[in-house]
Order: C-alpha cells, then structure tokens, then sequence
C-alpha cells in the first residue's frame, strides 16, 4: 500500500503536489485521485468514459453496471478491478450511496488547484473532473 501511495505522490508535478497540505480534505482527495489516474491508465480511461460522460449528459445514476460495461468494452471482465474503482470514487466522494441508489456528485475544486491542473498538462485529467 505505501509503494502504491508513493507510486501516486511521485506521477503528480511538484506545483500541484506543493499545494495539497493547503487543501480543504475533499480536495486532497482528488488529488489522491489523479495520482491514481496518472498511475493506472485504465482507471484514467474508466474516469474519462464513466465520470467524465455522466457528468457531461447529465445522468447522475452510477451502478455496477456502469463499469461492467467499461470493463466489456475493454474485455477486462473482472470483479476485483470493478470494486477497486467503486471504492477509488467512494473515497474521494465522486459517488455517494443512498440505500439501493447510487449518483455522481460533481465536484468544485480550489481554483488554484484547477489552475495549476491546467498549467501541468494535466488537462485531460482536469476534464474529467469537471465533466467537460
């Protein structure tokens, strides 16, 4: 876990990484978030064709199927990955739970943060988690 972690800190530009002990916790989050897409190229893909897609054409409803039909498209059927990315937008709060349902919440980041994204060629990344 802490390679991984470590793994996460060292993909993301010293100006970005500088500024996440300033960072409201929810913020701090994302940034864990984008370490995970710079490290994973799948889950970025994941995150730019689910989040990013829900978010652009309004359908908030996020269910297993969602990723199910990810991992078709990419012939990676698997449970184990499938779960990791449910538990990746739980913890930084991209998804929350209310009984049977699940939404995607649509995030507002610190504005220097998003700034810094853009100077970073984090772009893409960026995209993402505003849904454009």
């Amino acid at each position: 876990m802490i390679n991984e972690v470590s793994k996460r800190i060292r993909a993301l530009p010293k100006e970005v990484l500088a500024k996440f002990i300033n960072l409201p916790v929810a913020d701090q989050k994302i940034l864990n978030l984008l370490g995970i897409m710079m490290t994973d190229r799948l889950f970025f893909e994941y995150m730019y064709d689910v989040y990013r897609e829900k978010l652009i054409i309004g359908n908030l409803e996020f269910d297993n199927m969602d990723t199910r039909i990810f991992l078709e498209n990419k012939s990676e059927q698997s449970e184990k990955v499938a779960g990791a990315y449910r538990t990746y937008l739980k913890e930084a709060n991209l998804i929350v739970e209310d009984g049977d349902s699940t939404t995607v919440r649509k995030i507002i980041l610190d504005i220097d943060l998003e700034n810094k994204m853009r100077d970073k060629d984090l772009h893409p990344h960026l995209r993402v988690f505003l849904g454009e």
